[in-house]
């Protein structure tokens, strides 16, 4: 599959004092009408990084600009997995997503990480490849469960992320599955728009009684 580049803008807030529930009938009251277009879903992603973590301090440092590797897939399984690599490139609130299928399944119950970075070298082409050949150490697994909303017109997007699970990879040689990292049970809410309604995305925000804050999963979960 030849990579597809995708552009976005993007504000992220961590809620605290609303329950999942609560946060899902305040989504639907909201004065522009979002809706539930999908089913929600449980994503997970395998960060890559280098072997001194360069994309994760230049994220908690705040660069202005920064970017992140990682391999999502979608659903309960670790095998047989059909996923997507991503390069996710941030310029303030401008998100900007290089994207190529893996024709190739993963398979993280009987494979070790050799193996599984085998796969995906020999899968990956430029610029990808570029990329993963000086970012390639497994860091992190993250899982969580999402649900989507949308406009009617589908140029702005809500996501609420919640049951977010941790595995620190650093110090195996075969995927961590089995012990996660604890972590509290914060839910975290995204609004995200296309180039050409960015302008809505305050108005958006301004609706819910959290602080606009720069938060990353993957940067959270390296800290816990």
């Amino acid at each position: 599959m030849i990579p597809v580049k995708t552009w976005r803008y993007e504000y992220k807030m961590v809620t605290g004092s609303l329950t999942l529930d609560e946060l899902k009938t305040k989504v639907l009251l909201h004065p522009m009408s979002f809706i539930e277009r999908y089913p929600p879903r449980r994503v997970n992603n395998i960060y890559f990084d280098t072997n001194d973590l360069a994309n994760y301090y230049d994220s908690l440092s705040g660069v202005s600009y920064r970017s992140k590797l990682r391999f999502r897939w979608y659903g309960q399984s670790f095998s047989d997995i059909e996923g997507v690599m991503e390069l996710k490139e941030k310029k303030g609130m401008l998100i900007s997503k290089i994207l190529q299928k893996i024709d190739k399944k993963i398979n993280l119950i009987d494979s070790n990480w050799a193996q599984i970075i085998s796969v995906l070298e020999n899968e990956l082409v430029a610029p990808l490849n570029l990329d993963f050949c000086y970012a390639c150490m497994p860091i992190l697994i993250n899982s969580y469960y999402r649900y989507y909303f949308e406009t009617n017109d589908g140029s702005c997007r809500i996501t609420l992320d919640s049951d977010l699970k941790v595995f620190d990879q650093r110090l195996y040689n075969r995927p961590n599955i089995n012990f996660p990292i604890s972590i509290d049970n914060r839910v975290i809410l995204e609004i995200k728009s296309d180039e050409k309604s960015n302008c809505r995305l305050r108005e958006i925000a301004n609706y819910f009684p959290f602080r606009i804050a720069q938060n990353s999963k993957y940067t959270s979960g390296v800290t816990i």
